[in-house]
């Protein structure tokens, strides 16, 4: 048998790429926090990667090897929620199987009836493929699995896990003499304390429950809301309706209050979920999932589920690199199109524009007109230069600007409108020039203006990008589709989603490809063939196709949404093809 290597401090800090692991557990921690927030859970967080010294100890302890099948760390990197109430424990696991791809069981000390331990679920997780990707891969050359693990924990156990860690827990496993040896009266004591403790978090969260009951009686609506679900709330009152309704319908009030908090989290975690909770999101989600009440659902007719946004995420400058996140050359109008419908078309563009770069740039300088004209202007970080000839139909806009999220980032905006022999040519070009770490966050970024001119006006890349999805249902239309796929001058690229004759159905969902892509790519459906499959055409020639074993079988690998259980291929799928469009658009080009 051979030895078990010894590992040092000093040879695991060379490996270690500490930056880019630092960069990772944020990205980690960020994303976690995402769905938190969204969730409206009451939490802490808190995130460490594990020390040179405290992983030296870990790997020399005898329990690890190089082999594959012996034991790996998976702590490398290590993040803690800790939670206001015990009850969020299991909604809080939800949340976090819905979002990374846990590695193995969760562990969980054993309750028993003659001893008291303090609440530990900890659950190990894969690094997702893309964030794996800015790790030096010397790293693995350690025996350490591409994973973290997360510790969840309720406040009032966080600061005696601590104290146990340090006073018990590290004598046991580094084999030094125990503390509490020949003194079993006062570990008895210590184990009361514990045990208090225990009882604390089950009272805490029964007390809010006979409060929510009391404030139900009351017909105190948005108190009763809030003691009963324990969610992080805007100070924003329940709508005079709603609460005139349920003063007169006590049953329903009583529904409301019995809805279980797991399956109001997992309506939460969808991915066409509120910015913000409000007393009339969480009414009108519960009513969805839950009541099921007509009137309810009519008087919240109006309140909006918004898309919910990042957290911005913040870190220090490294040397600029230059990226362009996205690009566009298209026209406006087709070869036909009368002079003035031109004319309008092109005052509608000009004007879409100068006004997304009058609004960014206001404060910067107040003294730009309100209608477009020629101007530049110069300020510390921000740039804008427009020159505009309505006569000659040309138009410019450039801009530069210091980003206030990214530290060290300056992006830079390009856009041009331009009548050449009647044809009304769009350009756009956004690139970024960023520090490293931030530059891997930066992939696509789409100009508002870009959709806006889209919703007003046609686009063309040798043909019209098409509003609706085309569905092709014959030879007829096959045939014209080659013609575009074969165009020597087409610049953008052609998704086409068939018919899977098995699930009667298109696989992938058309018409939201078409809303997030279809200003720089065609969108078809084609009934022509029943394989399921799904191509896109590049405009160099090539091209990648996916079967319907790959659709079926595509899951989220990074901040998975709830989905229902017959579609849970269709949207990482798209997703996917989303991103690989968007990647090819700013140049990064995949190997197929």
């Amino acid at each position: 048998m051979s030895e078990k290597k010894v590992y040092t401090a000093n040879e695991i800090e060379e490996v270690k790429d500490e930056i880019n692991l630092q960069v990772v557990l944020q990205e980690l921690k960020k994303n976690i926090e995402e769905q938190l927030k969204k969730c409206g859970l009451y939490y802490r967080l808190f995130s460490r990667v594990k020390d040179s010294e405290s992983l030296a100890q870990k790997l020399n302890s005898g329990e690890y090897g190089d082999g594959d099948t012996d034991k790996k760390v998976q702590d490398l990197l290590g993040i803690r929620v800790v939670l206001y109430y015990s009850d969020d424990l299991t909604p809080c696991r939800y949340i976090l199987e819905k979002t990374f791809n846990r590695n193995g069981q969760w562990s969980q000390n054993a309750m028993t009836v003659n001893e008291f331990q303090a609440t530990k679920i900890n659950g190990v997780f894969e690094i997702p493929q893309k964030l794996l990707e800015m790790i030096d891969e010397h790293i693995w050359k350690l025996p350490v699995d591409a994973t973290f693990e997360v510790q969840l924990r309720t406040v009032l156990f966080e600061g005696w896990h601590e104290i146990e860690h340090d006073m018990r827990y590290k004598d046991i496993k580094n084999h030094k003499k125990n503390l509490w040896d020949d003194n079993e009266d006062l570990a008895r004591t210590m184990n009361s304390i514990l045990a208090s403790l225990e009882l604390c978090d089950w009272s805490l969260s029964n007390l809010f429950q006979s409060l929510a009951r009391k404030h139900k009686e009351r017909k105190n609506w948005e108190l009763m809301l809030r003691s009963r679900y324990r969610l992080r709330l805007e100070d924003k009152p329940l709508n005079p309706q709603v609460k005139e309704y349920l003063n007169q319908h006590d049953q329903l009030g009583w529904d409301f209050f019995n809805c279980d908090k797991l399956k109001l989290i997992r309506a939460l975690m969808d991915e066409n979920v509120h910015t913000k909770l409000t007393y009339d999101v969480l009414v009108k989600v519960l009513n969805m999932i839950y009541v099921k009440d007509e009137t309810i659902q009519k008087l919240l007719a109006d309140t909006k589920l918004k898309v919910y946004e990042p957290i911005p995420n913040k870190n220090k400058f490294k040397p600029l690199e230059n990226r362009t996140t996205f690009q566009l050359d298209v026209a406006l109008n087709d070869a036909d199109t009368p002079d003035w419908k031109v004319q309008e078309d092109f005052v509608t563009a000009v004007q879409i524009i100068y006004s997304w770069g009058r609004y960014k740039y206001r404060e910067i300088f107040p003294e730009m007109s309100e209608q477009p004209e020629d101007f530049r202007g110069t300020s510390p970080g921000y740039e804008l230069h427009v020159e505009y000839d309505e006569h000659m139909q040309k138009f410019l806009l450039n801009c530069s600007r210091i980003d206030a999220t990214m530290p060290g980032t300056i992006w830079f905006t390009e856009t041009s409108l331009e009548n050449k022999n009647g044809r009304l040519l769009f350009f756009c070009v956004t690139t970024s020039s960023a520090p490293e770490q931030e530059m891997a966050k930066i992939s696509f970024r789409k100009p508002k203006f870009v959709d806006r001119i889209r919703e007003k006006v046609d686009f063309y890349d040798v043909e019209k990008l098409p509003s609706k999805v085309p569905v092709l249902k014959d030879e007829k239309d096959a045939e014209t589709i080659r013609k575009l796929l074969e165009h020597p001058a087409r610049c953008l690229p052609v998704v086409v989603i068939g018919w899977d004759e098995t699930e009667q159905k298109f696989l992938v969902n058309a018409d939201k490809l078409l809303g997030i892509i279809g200003s720089f790519a065609h969108v078809y459906a084609q009934k022509t063939s029943g394989d399921g499959s799904v191509m896109i055409f590049w405009p160099d020639g090539t091209y990648v196709s996916y079967d319907r074993d790959t659709i079926m079988q595509c899951r989220f690998d990074y901040n998975r949404k709830v989905f229902s259980d017959e579609d849970i291929y269709e949207i990482p799928f798209r997703h996917q093809i989303v991103n690989l469009v968007r990647e090819r658009n700013n140049g990064i080009i995949r190997e197929e």
